[in-house]
C-alpha cells in the first residue's frame, strides 16, 4: 500500500499471507509499543485482524521517532505503524453480502 493513499479512519488489514505482529517491548525506551506486518507463518496466536489509520506524528502531536512517522490505533491504544511494514498492508476490502437460497 502507498502511504500517500491513507485517510484517517481508514481500516487497514495485513495481506494475504502477511499477519500483524505487536511489540510492545521493542520501544520500551521511549514508551511506544511498536506494530509490524510480517509476511509468513505466524509466530504466535495473538491475532490483530483489523486497524484503524490516525495519521502522522504531527496530526497527533507525538514526538519524533526513528521507526516511523504514521500511527494506528490497534487493541484501544495509538501505535506507531514500522515503516517498512507498508509492503504488507492493505485497506480493508468491503465485503458484499449476497441473498443466497
Amino acid at each position: 500500500m502507498k502511504v500517500a493513499e491513507l485517510k484517517k479512519g481508514m481500516l487497514l488489514e495485513a495481506c494475504l499471507g502477511a499477519y500483524f505482529h505487536l511489540n510492545t517491548t521493542f520501544l520500551s525506551d521511549v514508551g511506544e509499543r511498536i506494530l509490524t506486518a510480517r509476511w509468513g507463518k505466524r509466530i504466535s496466536d495473538d491475532i490483530i485482524p483489523t486497524i484503524m489509520y490516525l495519521g502522522t506524528r504531527e496530526d497527533l502531536n507525538l514526538k519524533q521517532n526513528y521507526w516511523g512517522k504514521q500511527y494506528a490505533l490497534v487493541e484501544g491504544d495509538i501505535t506507531l505503524i514500522d515503516s517498512s511494514s507498508w509492503l504488507y498492508i492493505q485497506p480493508v476490502k468491503e465485503k458484499k453480502h449476497g441473498n443466497s437460497v
